[in-house]
């Protein structure tokens, strides 16, 4: 179960790291 939650917080991280990237790159 814990392995799970490790899972999504790494994944949430990309997503919000990808969002920031993309917001730079539209500039």
């Amino acid at each position: 179960m814990k392995k799970m939650i490790e899972v999504i917080v790494a994944v949430t991280e990309v997503l919000v790291n990808g969002k920031q990237i993309a917001m730079e790159l539209n500039k």
